[in-house]
């Protein structure tokens, strides 16, 4: 018999959804480890939103998600928070940050969304896993069970989850990464330009980026152990996590090396000396002035395709502006310096908040960063102390309160748009 708690539960909905009756987790099984989560944790569902055999690679036809968005956008929702199985059941969106900007309309309307797999599991995989690499999923027997996609979790406790090497192809994808990085002498800018004109797909079929790129190079994870420990935080601070020394983290082999430890520490020496950290400034100046007699002309592109020079990135750190640079080994450029080498005034960038407010209603880091006349928001933070602190300073809302209601009107037009836009396609294919 079942005892009902007393206690008051924290109102919650529950979203729940399949696109085929043959998934792993029917609508029923979803349903059911909601409601233990719920019961676990005090929450009490007060409302259910349901989309049945509807794809989770769009918001096209999802009438359920697309009720729960309008429903907590416009504050016609009795509940707190939202419960659902798992970040695949949310979707399974080709591009993820339309999936996190889902997620941040509920929370910035104040209903939190809470992935109900977590009770089930103990997955020591923090962070997306690298490509080339997988989580499998093992029962207790020690039994291999199936492999685990982005966002999904385990179903049941007794079952646990580990990592494995990912298909042969993305396996070889990855130690020739290290072979043109550490033989061949490429930078990472160079090996994006080759992965992508070869065709050679990245995580989810995408294109490669530096970011990718850096991040195979870069977890120990290559090399069959998972590190941890890197940062601490005390119980209960609301201060970040403090980052700890190399010699307090923790590594423990967790599966079968796809790359030796050899090469891996000599790809990680060999960054050290592409991003500079090995140079110092004669050195960098000396070597700038071989690549100008060899090539008579300089620039960002070439300096960075250099196999003895740092990146372009490493100079600007150590000389502050590409102007600068060039100036140290008496090269004029022909075409006019990037705005972020530009002189600008306090005044000037206030007065480009001011404009970008004026045309769109808004300021955000990313209208900042497209603006073709404004510097990047690095230099807004550099002078003010915070992008914050410069929009007080230009004369607009900077309290958290004000923040999140100029925010929650932002999203409540782009969803409503988003809507409207969805029933007209509709209406335009009924009448089709």
């Amino acid at each position: 018999m079942t005892v009902l708690s007393s206690e008051l539960r924290v109102p919650a909905a529950q979203y729940i959804r399949m696109s085929t009756e043959h998934q792993r987790y029917s609508l029923e099984i979803q349903t059911a480890a909601i409601a233990e989560y719920a019961e676990a944790r005090g929450f009490a569902v007060v409302q259910t939103y349901t989309d049945a055999g509807k794809s989770g690679l769009s918001l096209k036809g999802r009438e359920g998600l697309k009720q729960l968005l309008a429903d907590v956008v416009t504050g016609k929702h009795s509940y707190s928070a939202i419960l659902v199985l798992d970040v695949s059941r949310w979707g399974r969106f080709q591009d993820a940050d339309q999936s996190a900007h889902y997620e941040f309309l509920c929370r910035d309307a104040g209903v939190a969304v809470r992935y109900c797999g977590e009770p089930f599991e103990n997955d020591g995989s923090m962070g997306r896993t690298p490509y080339g690499i997988r989580r499998l999923v093992v029962g207790e027997h020690g039994g291999h069970r199936f492999l685990l996609g982005p966002g999904e979790q385990k179903g049941l406790m007794t079952d646990r989850v580990v990592f494995v090497p990912g298909p042969p192809e993305e396996v070889g994808t990855v130690r020739r990464i290290f072979r043109m990085f550490v033989s061949q002498n490429r930078n990472m800018t160079s090996i994006v330009k080759k992965l992508n004109e070869e065709g050679v797909p990245s995580t989810d079929g995408r294109a490669w980026t530096l970011g990718r790129v850096r991040t195979v190079l870069t977890s120990e994870l290559m090399t069959g152990y998972y590190v941890y420990n890197r940062k601490t935080r005390k119980m209960k601070a609301t201060a970040t996590a403090k980052s700890n020394p190399p010699d307090l983290w923790i590594r423990t082999r967790v599966m079968d090396p796809i790359v030796d430890a050899k090469q891996f520490a000599m790809a990680q020496r060999e960054r050290g000396r592409k991003s500079g950290n090995a140079f110092v400034k004669p050195d960098m100046i000396d070597r700038l002035k071989r690549l100008f007699r060899e090539k008579k002309k300089l620039s960002r592109a070439i300096i960075n395709a250099c196999p003895y020079t740092p990146c372009i990135r490493s100079y600007y750190a150590h000389f502050g502006s590409l102007r600068a640079v060039y100036a140290e080994v008496g090269y004029e450029s022909p075409w006019p310096f990037p705005r972020r080498d530009r002189k600008f005034s306090d005044e000037d960038l206030l007065n480009g908040i001011r404009r970008l407010r004026a045309t769109f209603g808004f300021v955000s880091v990313g209208l900042i960063n497209r603006d073709p006349d404004l510097p990047s928001c690095e230099l807004f933070r550099r002078r003010f102390g915070s992008i914050i602190e410069a929009y007080g300073l230009a004369g607009f809302p900077t309290t958290r309160s004000e923040a999140i209601i100029a925010a929650r009107k932002r999203a409540g037009l782009r969803l409503q748009e988003g809507l409207r836009y969805d029933a007209s396609k509709s209406r335009s294919e009924r009448d089709s």
